[in-house]
């Protein structure tokens, strides 16, 4: 799912962001944005989606060997997650 979103924010050109969240959310919200407020939040919005294709990237490169590691050694799936994929995949 979050793969889905992150290829539809990426597909989507920067200035059309920029411009949606300048023009189109004032009229939803009824209320207006400084405009380097929406720079800033179209920025983010947009860098989110690098940032976790990077993410997931890291973390699939490691070898099973390193998830089994977790198991092999008591640990829950969560805390197998974090201590080992989740470390390792950012690092």
């Amino acid at each position: 799912m979050l793969f889905v979103w992150a290829e539809f924010i990426r597909g989507i050109p920067l200035i059309f962001v920029i411009f949606w969240l300048y023009f189109l959310l004032p009229v939803v919200f009824g209320s207006s944005m400084p405009g380097a407020l929406t720079v800033i939040l179209a920025l983010a919005w947009f860098t989110s989606a690098a940032v976790m294709h990077s993410t997931l990237a890291g973390i699939e490169s490691l070898p099973t060997g390193q998830e089994r590691g977790g198991d092999s050694l008591g640990f829950q799936p969560v805390a197998d997650f974090a201590y080992f994929a989740a470390a390792a995949g950012m690092a």
